[in-house]
Protein backbone atom coordinates (compact mmCIF):
# COMPACT_ATOMS: atom_id res chain seq x y z
CA UNK A 1 0.00 0.00 0.00
CA UNK A 2 1.18 3.33 -0.97
CA UNK A 3 2.04 5.94 2.02
CA UNK A 4 1.09 9.60 1.69
CA UNK A 5 2.37 12.45 3.72
CA UNK A 6 -0.19 15.26 4.54
CA UNK A 7 0.88 18.30 3.53
CA UNK A 8 2.60 17.21 0.38
CA UNK A 9 2.19 18.87 -2.86
CA UNK A 10 -0.12 16.83 -5.61
CA UNK A 11 -1.48 16.49 -9.24
CA UNK A 12 -4.83 16.71 -10.62
CA UNK A 13 -4.22 12.58 -12.02
CA UNK A 14 -3.74 11.91 -8.36
CA UNK A 15 -6.89 12.35 -6.71
CA UNK A 16 -8.45 9.84 -7.89
CA UNK A 17 -5.27 7.32 -6.23
CA UNK A 18 -5.15 9.15 -3.36
CA UNK A 19 -9.12 8.64 -2.53
CA UNK A 20 -8.89 4.80 -3.58
CA UNK A 21 -8.54 3.05 -0.02
CA UNK A 22 -4.95 1.96 -1.69
CA UNK A 23 -3.04 4.74 0.11
CA UNK A 24 -2.17 5.39 3.80
CA UNK A 25 -1.85 8.64 4.74
CA UNK A 26 0.51 9.56 7.23
CA UNK A 27 2.25 12.85 8.89
CA UNK A 28 5.61 12.92 8.94
CA UNK A 29 7.83 14.80 11.48
CA UNK A 30 8.36 18.19 9.42
CA UNK A 31 4.38 18.89 9.72
CA UNK A 32 3.92 17.89 13.06
CA UNK A 33 7.05 20.64 13.80
CA UNK A 34 4.94 22.76 12.00
CA UNK A 35 1.89 22.22 13.35
CA UNK A 36 3.12 22.38 17.36
CA UNK A 37 4.47 25.73 16.02
CA UNK A 38 1.44 27.08 14.57
CA UNK A 39 -0.31 26.22 17.62
CA UNK A 40 1.65 27.48 20.31
CA UNK A 41 1.70 30.63 18.24
CA UNK A 42 -2.56 30.66 18.98
CA UNK A 43 -2.16 29.41 22.52
CA UNK A 44 0.41 32.51 23.27
CA UNK A 45 -1.95 34.95 21.62
CA UNK A 46 -4.68 33.83 23.54
CA UNK A 47 -2.61 34.65 26.91
CA UNK A 48 -1.74 37.29 25.86
CA UNK A 49 -5.74 38.87 26.38
CA UNK A 50 -5.33 40.38 22.43
CA UNK A 51 -8.57 40.36 20.72
CA UNK A 52 -8.28 38.38 17.51
CA UNK A 53 -11.33 37.54 15.05
CA UNK A 54 -13.06 33.92 15.14
CA UNK A 55 -10.49 32.96 17.99
CA UNK A 56 -12.25 35.57 20.88
CA UNK A 57 -14.95 37.30 18.55
CA UNK A 58 -18.51 36.63 16.86
CA UNK A 59 -17.81 36.20 13.38
CA UNK A 60 -19.38 38.32 10.12
CA UNK A 61 -21.21 41.46 11.67
CA UNK A 62 -20.53 40.01 15.04
CA UNK A 63 -16.72 40.76 14.88
CA UNK A 64 -16.94 43.40 17.65
CA UNK A 65 -18.15 41.00 19.88
CA UNK A 66 -15.68 39.79 22.67
CA UNK A 67 -16.51 36.24 23.62
CA UNK A 68 -15.90 34.93 27.10
CA UNK A 69 -12.57 32.66 28.30
CA UNK A 70 -15.02 30.12 29.34
CA UNK A 71 -16.71 30.03 26.17
CA UNK A 72 -14.01 29.93 23.26
CA UNK A 73 -14.44 26.47 22.66
CA UNK A 74 -18.04 26.60 22.66
CA UNK A 75 -17.92 29.38 19.83
CA UNK A 76 -16.11 26.71 17.53
CA UNK A 77 -18.41 23.49 18.49
CA UNK A 78 -21.77 26.00 17.33
CA UNK A 79 -19.91 27.74 14.52
CA UNK A 80 -19.95 24.14 13.24
CA UNK A 81 -23.33 23.48 13.98
CA UNK A 82 -24.82 26.42 12.52
CA UNK A 83 -23.30 26.17 9.64
CA UNK A 84 -24.26 22.63 8.63
CA UNK A 85 -27.62 23.64 6.91
CA UNK A 86 -27.09 21.93 3.41
CA UNK A 87 -29.68 20.19 1.49
CA UNK A 88 -30.26 17.95 -0.78
CA UNK A 89 -28.85 14.25 -2.07
CA UNK A 90 -25.59 13.81 -0.25
CA UNK A 91 -21.93 14.17 -2.62
CA UNK A 92 -20.84 10.54 -4.00
CA UNK A 93 -18.53 8.84 -1.74
CA UNK A 94 -15.48 10.37 -3.97
CA UNK A 95 -16.54 13.56 -3.67
CA UNK A 96 -16.75 13.64 0.37
CA UNK A 97 -13.64 12.01 0.64
CA UNK A 98 -11.73 13.89 -1.62
CA UNK A 99 -13.20 16.88 0.01
CA UNK A 100 -11.67 15.64 4.02
CA UNK A 101 -8.63 14.67 1.45
CA UNK A 102 -8.20 18.21 0.20
CA UNK A 103 -8.73 19.72 3.61
CA UNK A 104 -6.64 17.74 5.60
CA UNK A 105 -3.44 18.37 3.12
CA UNK A 106 -3.77 21.68 3.64
CA UNK A 107 -3.97 22.12 7.38
CA UNK A 108 -1.20 19.58 7.75
CA UNK A 109 0.79 22.45 6.07
CA UNK A 110 0.80 24.13 9.66
CA UNK A 111 -0.19 27.83 8.97
CA UNK A 112 -3.87 27.26 10.04
CA UNK A 113 -3.36 26.84 14.01
CA UNK A 114 -4.72 23.37 14.45
CA UNK A 115 -3.24 20.90 16.73
CA UNK A 116 -2.28 17.42 15.54
CA UNK A 117 -4.66 15.68 17.22
CA UNK A 118 -7.26 16.87 15.23
CA UNK A 119 -5.05 16.07 12.11
CA UNK A 120 -4.44 12.48 13.10
CA UNK A 121 -8.27 11.88 13.53
CA UNK A 122 -8.84 12.95 10.22
CA UNK A 123 -6.02 10.89 9.10
CA UNK A 124 -7.96 7.92 10.68
CA UNK A 125 -11.07 8.85 8.77
CA UNK A 126 -9.57 8.92 5.39
CA UNK A 127 -7.48 5.66 6.42
CA UNK A 128 -10.81 3.89 7.56
CA UNK A 129 -12.32 5.18 4.72
CA UNK A 130 -15.29 6.79 6.46
CA UNK A 131 -17.12 9.03 4.77
CA UNK A 132 -19.24 12.05 5.72
CA UNK A 133 -22.55 12.91 5.02
CA UNK A 134 -22.24 16.24 2.86
CA UNK A 135 -25.80 17.27 1.39
CA UNK A 136 -25.20 18.53 -2.38
CA UNK A 137 -26.55 22.42 -2.13
CA UNK A 138 -26.04 25.32 0.17
CA UNK A 139 -22.36 26.59 -0.19
CA UNK A 140 -21.84 29.98 -1.50
CA UNK A 141 -18.25 30.01 -1.69
CA UNK A 142 -17.67 33.60 -0.96
CA UNK A 143 -15.31 33.56 2.17
CA UNK A 144 -14.95 28.97 1.85
CA UNK A 145 -17.10 26.26 1.22
CA UNK A 146 -18.60 26.65 4.75
CA UNK A 147 -21.89 24.56 4.63
CA UNK A 148 -20.37 21.39 3.14
CA UNK A 149 -17.04 21.40 4.80
CA UNK A 150 -19.58 21.93 8.32
CA UNK A 151 -20.84 18.68 7.37
CA UNK A 152 -17.72 17.38 6.98
CA UNK A 153 -16.08 18.21 10.28
CA UNK A 154 -19.65 17.31 12.28
CA UNK A 155 -18.11 13.94 11.88
CA UNK A 156 -14.93 15.07 13.55
CA UNK A 157 -17.03 15.73 16.62
CA UNK A 158 -19.21 13.00 16.76
CA UNK A 159 -22.31 14.60 14.87
CA UNK A 160 -24.46 14.67 12.28
CA UNK A 161 -24.02 11.44 10.17
CA UNK A 162 -21.21 9.05 8.46
CA UNK A 163 -20.94 6.11 7.04
CA UNK A 164 -17.82 3.79 5.46
CA UNK A 165 -17.06 3.69 1.82
CA UNK A 166 -19.46 2.25 -0.08
CA UNK A 167 -21.96 1.23 2.43
CA UNK A 168 -25.83 2.28 1.03
CA UNK A 169 -26.86 4.13 4.29
CA UNK A 170 -25.92 6.89 6.42
CA UNK A 171 -25.85 6.55 9.86
CA UNK A 172 -25.14 8.79 13.41
CA UNK A 173 -21.69 9.56 13.49
CA UNK A 174 -21.58 8.30 17.02
CA UNK A 175 -22.11 5.10 16.01
CA UNK A 176 -19.69 5.27 12.93
CA UNK A 177 -16.98 6.60 15.23
CA UNK A 178 -17.14 3.88 17.66
CA UNK A 179 -17.32 1.29 15.59
CA UNK A 180 -14.12 2.37 14.00
CA UNK A 181 -12.61 2.85 17.34
CA UNK A 182 -12.13 6.83 16.44
CA UNK A 183 -12.79 9.22 19.71
CA UNK A 184 -14.46 12.24 18.63
CA UNK A 185 -12.67 15.58 18.72
CA UNK A 186 -13.15 18.59 21.29
CA UNK A 187 -12.78 21.78 19.42
CA UNK A 188 -10.14 23.93 20.99
CA UNK A 189 -9.93 28.05 19.67
CA UNK A 190 -9.90 28.16 16.12
CA UNK A 191 -10.14 25.19 14.96
CA UNK A 192 -13.70 25.57 14.05
CA UNK A 193 -12.91 28.35 11.70
CA UNK A 194 -9.68 26.71 10.58
CA UNK A 195 -11.94 23.14 8.95
CA UNK A 196 -14.36 24.98 7.37
CA UNK A 197 -13.01 28.62 6.26
CA UNK A 198 -11.23 27.27 2.75
CA UNK A 199 -12.21 26.15 -0.78
CA UNK A 200 -11.92 22.24 -0.04
CA UNK A 201 -15.23 21.39 -1.78
CA UNK A 202 -14.79 23.31 -4.90
CA UNK A 203 -11.18 22.06 -5.38
CA UNK A 204 -12.57 18.28 -4.73
CA UNK A 205 -15.53 18.30 -6.66
CA UNK A 206 -14.33 20.47 -9.30
CA UNK A 207 -10.99 18.54 -9.50
CA UNK A 208 -13.01 14.78 -9.70
CA UNK A 209 -15.34 16.50 -12.77
CA UNK A 210 -12.30 17.76 -14.50
CA UNK A 211 -10.82 13.89 -14.54
CA UNK A 212 -14.43 12.69 -15.68
CA UNK A 213 -14.58 15.62 -18.17
CA UNK A 214 -10.77 14.63 -19.61
CA UNK A 215 -11.84 10.99 -19.24
CA UNK A 216 -15.20 11.80 -21.67
CA UNK A 217 -13.16 13.72 -24.24
CA UNK A 218 -10.42 11.14 -24.25
CA UNK A 219 -13.04 8.16 -25.27
CA UNK A 220 -14.89 10.45 -27.72
CA UNK A 221 -11.06 11.07 -29.88
CA UNK A 222 -11.29 7.16 -29.59
CA UNK A 223 -14.59 6.94 -30.57
CA UNK A 224 -14.26 9.50 -33.31
CA UNK A 225 -11.06 7.49 -35.15
CA UNK A 226 -12.96 4.46 -34.51
CA UNK A 227 -15.83 5.90 -36.70
CA UNK A 228 -13.43 7.35 -39.27
CA UNK A 229 -11.72 3.78 -39.72
CA UNK A 230 -15.03 2.26 -40.43
CA UNK A 231 -16.25 4.82 -42.74
CA UNK A 232 -13.01 4.17 -44.48
CA UNK A 233 -11.84 8.16 -44.16
CA UNK A 234 -8.94 9.36 -44.94
CA UNK A 235 -6.42 11.35 -42.43
CA UNK A 236 -5.96 14.06 -45.19
CA UNK A 237 -8.05 16.60 -43.28
CA UNK A 238 -5.78 15.93 -40.41
CA UNK A 239 -2.39 17.37 -41.67
CA UNK A 240 -0.51 19.25 -39.32
CA UNK A 241 0.02 21.93 -41.75
CA UNK A 242 -3.22 22.54 -42.08
CA UNK A 243 -4.04 22.99 -38.24
CA UNK A 244 -1.02 25.02 -37.79
CA UNK A 245 -2.97 28.14 -39.78
CA UNK A 246 -5.45 27.93 -36.55
CA UNK A 247 -4.24 28.78 -33.23
CA UNK A 248 -6.39 26.92 -31.15
CA UNK A 249 -3.91 24.39 -28.70
CA UNK A 250 -7.16 21.93 -28.69
CA UNK A 251 -7.52 21.56 -32.26
CA UNK A 252 -3.94 20.76 -32.87
CA UNK A 253 -3.84 18.16 -30.15
CA UNK A 254 -7.36 16.76 -31.54
CA UNK A 255 -5.64 16.66 -35.40
CA UNK A 256 -2.42 14.68 -33.57
CA UNK A 257 -4.81 12.35 -31.75
CA UNK A 258 -5.75 11.18 -35.16
CA UNK A 259 -3.43 11.10 -36.69
CA UNK A 260 -1.55 9.09 -34.44
CA UNK A 261 -4.55 6.66 -33.71
CA UNK A 262 -5.39 6.16 -37.35
CA UNK A 263 -1.23 5.33 -38.80
CA UNK A 264 -0.47 2.28 -39.90
CA UNK A 265 -4.50 1.69 -40.49
CA UNK A 266 -5.10 -1.42 -43.57
CA UNK A 267 -8.72 -0.50 -43.36
CA UNK A 268 -7.65 3.10 -43.90
CA UNK A 269 -5.94 2.66 -46.42
CA UNK A 270 -8.64 0.81 -48.20
CA UNK A 271 -10.56 3.61 -49.22
CA UNK A 272 -7.98 4.80 -52.24
CA UNK A 273 -8.91 2.01 -53.93
CA UNK A 274 -12.30 1.47 -55.98
CA UNK A 275 -13.63 4.59 -54.14
CA UNK A 276 -15.81 7.62 -55.90
CA UNK A 277 -15.17 9.39 -53.34
CA UNK A 278 -13.54 13.01 -53.49
CA UNK A 279 -14.07 13.75 -50.36
CA UNK A 280 -15.04 12.26 -46.55
CA UNK A 281 -18.11 13.78 -45.03
CA UNK A 282 -18.11 17.49 -43.41
CA UNK A 283 -18.54 15.81 -40.26
CA UNK A 284 -15.61 13.23 -40.75
CA UNK A 285 -13.22 16.24 -41.89
CA UNK A 286 -14.20 18.56 -38.66
CA UNK A 287 -13.69 16.71 -35.75
CA UNK A 288 -10.68 18.49 -35.15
Amino acid sequence: MREYYLGSNFKLDDIETLISGNVKFKLNQKSISKLKKSREAIDKLLKSGRIIYGINTGFGQLASEVISKENLNLLQLNLIRSHACGVGAALSDNEATAILFVRANELARGHSGVRVELLNTMIELLNKRIVPYIPQKGSVGASGDLSPSAHMALVLIGEGKAKFYGDREFQPSSKILKKAGIKPVQLKEKEGLALINGTQAMQAIGGLSLLNSIKVFDTAIYSAALCLDALKGTTVAFDERIHLLKPHIGQLYVAERFRQLLDGSEIRESHKKNDKRVQDPYSLRCMP
